[in-house]
């Protein structure tokens, strides 16, 4: 049995407009939505990141962005109680702001 590529195999007879609509639509069917923490999975949140600033330790982190999963380990250099943002320095030594209501979860390494 051949292997059928669906709609892809149309992408060359189509205008560049309904190809980059048929990119969105797949590109959304693999979205999710913002996940809910309730108020106990929070204050543990915010538990792991206090210990592991407190400690310098190294954390991987699991931040919700734009309908994904983003997974980065790091070290947390700063906590922005102002802004209730988390600056995150990266194993290759660049700094990230991530905002404390996109973290889902936190492992200390």
């Amino acid at each position: 049995m051949s292997k059928d590529r669906g709609t892809i195999k149309w992408a060359s007879l189509m205008l560049p407009e309904h190809v980059k609509l048929l990119q969105d639509m797949w590109r959304d069917d693999y979205r999710m939505s913002r996940p809910v923490l309730d108020s106990q999975e929070t204050e543990m949140l915010n538990a792991q990141i206090l210990e592991a600033f407190e400690y310098k330790s190294a954390i991987s982190v699991s931040i919700y962005s734009d309908g994904t999963v983003i997974n980065r380990l790091g070290i947390i250099t700063k906590l922005d109680s102002q802004t209730n943002n988390v600056i995150l320095q990266l194993t290759d030594s660049t700094q990230i702001t991530i905002a404390f209501d996109d973290i889902l979860s936190i492992t200390i390494r």
